[in-house]
């Protein structure tokens, strides 16, 4: 069974799933075992902003 979750609680939408998928602007940035996508850099990128956006 496919069940299709939205969750910004990144933490939560990964200990429910089996496979997951990060989307960045309506794109897929991320994709794999939720164990992969919480292990990678890009993931806190995505959901917090990079500070070499932020403004001095």
């Amino acid at each position: 069974m496919t069940i299709i979750v939205i969750e910004q609680d990144v933490d939560r939408a990964l200990a429910l799933a089996d496979h997951a998928y990060v989307l960045e602007h309506g794109s897929f940035a991320l994709s794999g075992t939720p164990k992969q996508i919480a292990a990678d850099p890009r993931l806190r990128h995505i959901y917090i902003g990079a500070a070499e956006n932020a403004s001095p």
